[in-house]
């Protein structure tokens, strides 16, 4: 009889807390966002609520899931300084300008599967490296449109909220590269496949195929290597 994995039944677990926050008739307030924090607590809460803030202005903002991971946190018996310390990294990634989906589904994940909160935050501190480090390879490649540190639309370069998901999508693959315990600097041929093959998989369908197109004829083996390192370092 074929078994299922303590892994694949997490995965299911997060799947379904997801469904159920994506179904909920309310949108989660500033406010009680606030209180769960101070019960968490995190102790700059001023630094908190505006990061919170910033991130709630993008469509893509995850505000139910979010506060199933907070909420989570806040429940595991562990030091307050380790919760402290997981919650600040969602909290950098929203004051980077970073989509946290991809964090939070992590975080839900880890909690579900008992991992230890230092050991999900490493983890979600890597992918938040990830992010800012795709970011930044996409802005050196001509594919951000910048003007100074706000980003612009560009006949040449991806749109700001379409870049969003290209984020994703580009850094999710390099990090299970990593999980799976690959070396990008040997193994950095198969992580360019591992990305090109996650983005054409989506052409057309999660992503624009000209956005697709414009990154597979930038972005280049090298440039996804040092990506991977610098989360490693």
């Amino acid at each position: 009889m074929n078994r299922t994995s303590p892994q694949t039944i997490a995965r299911i677990l997060v799947v379904c807390l997801l469904c159920v926050a994506a179904g909920a008739a309310a949108q989660v307030t500033l406010a009680e966002y606030e209180e769960i924090l101070r019960e968490i607590p995190v102790t700059n809460r001023e630094m908190a609520l505006a990061a919170l803030a910033r991130g709630m202005a993008y469509d893509d903002f995850p505000a139910e899931p979010l506060m199933l991971l907070l909420n989570g946190v806040n429940t595991r018996l562990a030091p307050p300084e380790e919760k402290e310390a997981l919650v600040l990294v969602l909290l950098q990634a929203l004051h980077d300008d970073l989509p946290i989906q991809g964090l939070v589904s992590k975080g839900l994940e880890g909690l579900a599967r008992g991992i230890p909160l230092p050991v999900i935050r490493t983890d979600l501190h890597g992918r938040r490296i990830l992010l800012l480090e795709t970011r930044a390879m996409l802005a050196s490649q001509g594919i951000v449109a910048q003007r100074g540190n706000e980003m612009i639309s560009s006949q040449t370069a991806i749109p700001p909220l379409r870049l969003r998901q290209m984020l994703i999508e580009v850094s999710e693959p390099i990090a299970d590269f990593l999980a799976g315990g690959g070396d990008p600097t040997e193994d950095y041929l198969v992580l360019y496949m591992d990305v090109a093959n996650r983005l054409t998989s989506l052409r057309g369908i999660k992503l624009p195929a000209e956005d697709v197109i414009l990154v597979l004829e930038r972005m280049t083996s090298q440039d996804l290597a040092a990506i991977a390192q610098s989360s490693i370092r």
